[in-house]
């Protein structure tokens, strides 16, 4: 996903992926991005984060040129339906995200192999 332009008030993008359903377990997402994102954030979303809940406990706050990560553990199984993209106001967005999700077994990570749709 690349994203480009200055932002005059804060904005937030909800892209839809279809068909991402977590198993109980352990999983790591690690989120790139390449240019300038400082302030930006980033995560996996069910709904809205008033509504919903985002993978881990809070969205990634992006750094330039840089990989951030985290983890989270769930004993249920947990759909996520949006990538969460938020820019701050006044924030000249040229930047490109690139997201990889790993399930974590007892010392072994293995790539998710999903398919995200853009509607």
């Amino acid at each position: 996903m690349s994203f480009e332009g200055t932002s005059s008030q804060e904005t937030t993008f909800f892209i839809p992926i279809e068909g991402l359903k977590l198993d109980a377990g352990n999983y790591r997402l690690d989120v790139y991005s390449s240019g300038m994102t400082v302030g930006c954030e980033c995560s996996l979303i069910n709904d809205s984060l008033a509504f919903g809940y985002c993978f881990g406990e809070n969205p990634l706050n992006l750094l330039v040129n840089s990989t951030v990560s985290t983890t989270a553990n769930y004993s249920t199984f947990k759909p996520f339906n949006y990538i969460y993209v938020n820019i701050p106001r006044g924030f000249e967005a040229d930047f490109s995200l690139y997201l990889k999700l790993s399930e974590v077994k007892k010392n072994e990570i293995s790539i998710i192999t999903c398919t995200l749709c853009l509607k």
